[in-house]
This record gives structure tokens, C-alpha cells and sequence, in this order.
């Protein structure tokens, strides 16, 4: 029986995936175990967890060098702490996100092979392709690589603490890891992102696989029909729905065109901002978030992974508010793709809002465009994808052999 250990950082948007994994990889005989530091949701029915020492509690910062230091702060402290724990479970192959990059060093340290699972945008880099913090459009052209390396210069400055935090740990252990990149696993890599989502790509290992939405199969509970109105989802994520000006547009363009809204705000948007919402949406705390993009003619985000996977499974173009992190940059790529338009601040103008909503529900192309990247993904393998890729990781068989 191969075991399997998955590491994952604290986020939402990275355990849920990481759960789905482990849910297909128990489906399939695997001793499973999820390490962490952080509570965890229940676990799927045969996936062992254990905790180990947590790194110090931190809140999500929403500019770059914050959002490093605290993952080299996270990093230094979660090392030993998951060294320990993989010394003790012995496992035969480890599940890394690859924005956890202190348990693809436990990994490399005790010479046990990983695999790079990428939940949010895939952060390989390459000449032709910018960085995932800018919302820099495709150029492939001479201006377009230029533009490139001074932002993947930009990007190793800002990314110095952590990786000088590796290259010490790495260092240390005999390993040569100059920082995060080197933290990807030379034996298998899997992207949640589908290639026709993603920009072209010219150098990505052999062992790069994109695998769709990764998502643990669930009961689809039917969202209760409209009055006849196309439907529009509205979510900012697990973060941002404190952000009534950008709810109160979005209510007052659906409004105008006649469309039915449904807002979901993770239990942040408080009363006060609720009732002062244009037109009459259904405002929740949580929604079964694929069910109703099974219902939506358009989905309005802020162009998290996971929310604009699950609209582009469901076949639904997106108008998408880009706020942070790699928003932006799978902004643009939902462009390229024809699915969706961006929108970059300010948010609250709800005219700019409406012309948007108005072309992704008129406009065929998009519906079109949106429909091949569902096609896609329904191909990809998902979650049982990226479990029988960890369970036929190189090193992985021949360990369970040995």
C-alpha cells in the first residue's frame, strides 16, 4: 500500500483541493495522511491527519513583500516541524503545494520523492511568460520578453527573504535549492488551470500535467429556479466580501439589465451594506457555489482560482474585478481565452459594470468561448487525475517495491 502524505498552506482555496486529492487517493487503497499545523477541516473518510507545531499565526496581507516575508517567516518555522513529521511517517510519496515550500525541502532533505501541486496559478517561469503577481497580457514578442525579464527581476527581488530561507535550509542539508523555484519537484507537477486557460507554455517539465478543477465529487443540490431571469453570481471570495461599494455595482448593473443576482460573501458583508443593495438579489453568507454557476448566465469575481475554475466547468463566462495576489494575471488569461473580461479599478462604477455584464450575456462568443474550456476540463482528469499522477510519481513504485 503506497503512502502518501499532503502538505498544504493554511487558505482555503489551497486545503480544498488538497482534501479533494486526498479523498481520490484513499478511494484508491492509499495510505493517506494530511499533515498540518493549522484546523483543519474533517478529513474525507480514510485520510489520516496529523498536526505538527504550528508557525506563528499571521493575517493574509494583500501586498507582495508582506505576503513573502510572511511565508519566509512560515517557512523557517515549519521546516523542522514537518522534517520530524515525515521522518516519523516514513511515507513513500509527498503531495506538496507549491506555495508550501517547506515540506518540498522535508521532502528533498530526506531524499523522498514530491510531487508540486500548483491551487493557485502555476508559478513556472519562462521568458515568454510574465510573472503571476502582474496582470500583464500575452506578448509573444521581442517588447513582450523584455517586459518579462524586468518583471521576473522585479519578482526575485521581491522574493529574496524566502528564498535566501531556503537556500539556508537547503544548504544545511546538503541540498542545492536557491529558492522557490527550485522547490518544484523535479519528479511530477499538477496545475489546477486547463492549458486553453493558460498562456501558451514553451518550457515546462515533461512531468507538468494540468488536471482541471480539483474537486471532491459531491451531491449537486439544484438551485431553486428564478422568476425567468438570467442568473449572475456574484463573489468576491473568502476574503474580500467586506466590499460593499463593489456589491452595491454590481447589484445596480444586474439591476438595470434585468438580471437575477445572487451574492455570496462569506459572512462578511454586514446588514447595513445588505439593505442598501440596488434591485431585489439573494444575498447569502454561503452557496453551493457549483450548483448555482450551473444556473448562471455570468459569473462576477475577483478571479480566485478556484471560482473562476468552477465557472469555467460549468461553461459560464465571468467578468472579473481583480483585488489581489495572481487575480490579475488569471484575469488576463481569461481574456485570451475569450471567456470573460476584466475590469481594473475602481470597481464601484457600476456603468463599466453594466457594459461588461451586458457583452458576457449578449455576446455568443463568450458563451462559446467558455463552453471549450468546459469541454476541457471535463477531459482533464480533476482530482482522480491527480491522485493515479502521485500514485505513478517516479521513486514512488519503486519504494512501495523495495
Amino acid at each position: 500500500m503506497t503512502h502518501v502524505v499532503l502538505i498544504a498552506p493554511p487558505y482555503v482555496g489551497h486545503i480544498t483541493p488538497m482534501l479533494a486529492i486526498s479523498a481520490a487517493l484513499a478511494a484508491r487503497g492509499a495510505q493517506v495522511t494530511f499533515l498540518h499545523d493549522f484546523d483543519l477541516p474533517a478529513p474525507p473518510p480514510g485520510v489520516a491527519t496529523l498536526r505538527v507545531t504550528p508557525a506563528p499565526a499571521r493575517e493574509v496581507p494583500f501586498s507582495p513583500l508582506p505576503a513573502v516575508r510572511g511565508t519566509a517567516t512560515r517557512t523557517a518555522a515549519l521546516a523542522d516541524p514537518l522534517l520530524a513529521a515525515l521522518r516519523l511517517l516514513a511515507p513513500d510519496v509527498v503531495a506538496v503545494d507549491q506555495l508550501e515550500p517547506a515540506g518540498a525541502l522535508a521532502a528533498a532533505t530526506l531524499g523522498l520523492p514530491w510531487v508540486s501541486v500548483a491551487n493557485a496559478l502555476a508559478i513556472n517561469r519562462e521568458p515568454g511568460v510574465p510573472p503571476p503577481f502582474t496582470a500583464w497580457r500575452w506578448r509573444d514578442s521581442r517588447f513582450g520578453r523584455w517586459r518579462n525579464h524586468g518583471g521576473w527581476r522585479v519578482h526575485d527581488l521581491l522574493m529574496h527573504p524566502l528564498d535566501t530561507v531556503i537556500a539556508r535550509r537547503a544548504a544545511a542539508a546538503g541540498l542545492e535549492m536557491r529558492g522557490i523555484d527550485d522547490t518544484l519537484s523535479p519528479f511530477a507537477q499538477v496545475s489546477q488551470l486547463v492549458a486553453g486557460l493558460d498562456f501558451p507554455r514553451r518550457a515546462l517539465p515533461d512531468g507538468f500535467h494540468y488536471v482541471g478543477p480539483i474537486r471532491a465529487p459531491e451531491p449537486a443540490p439544484a438551485w431553486p429556479p428564478g422568476g425567468g431571469r438570467r442568473l449572475v453570481f456574484a463573489s468576491l471570495g473568502t476574503l474580500q466580501g467586506h466590499r460593499a461599494g463593489i456589491f452595491r455595482a454590481i447589484a445596480a448593473a444586474c439591476a438595470g439589465l434585468g438580471l437575477e443576482l445572487v451574492i455570496a460573501h462569506g459572512g462578511r458583508l454586514p446588514a447595513e451594506a445588505i439593505a442598501t443593495l440596488p434591485g431585489t438579489p439573494q444575498v447569502h453568507n454561503f452557496v453551493p457555489q457549483r450548483a448555482v454557476l450551473a444556473r448562471a448566465a455570468a459569473l462576477v469575481g475577483h478571479g480566485g482560482m478556484n471560482t473562476v475554475m468552477d465557472a469555467m466547468a460549468a461553461g459560464v463566462p465571468a467578468v472579473i474585478l481583480p483585488l489581489a495576489y495572481e487575480q490579475g494575471a488569471i484575469a488576463a488569461r481569461l481574456e485570451r481565452a475569450g471567456a470573460g473580461i476584466a475590469l481594473h479599478g475602481p470597481f464601484d462604477r457600476a456603468r463599466r459594470l453594466r457594459a461588461a455584464l451586458a457583452a458576457v450575456t449578449g455576446d455568443p462568443r463568450f458563451r462559446t468561448a467558455a463552453a471549450t474550456l468546459q469541454r476541457e476540463c471535463t477531459a482533464a482528469g480533476g482530482a482522480e487525475r491527480a491522485a493515479e499522477i502521485i500514485l505513478r510519481t517516479p521513486g514512488a513504485a519503486s519504494r512501495v517495491a523495495a
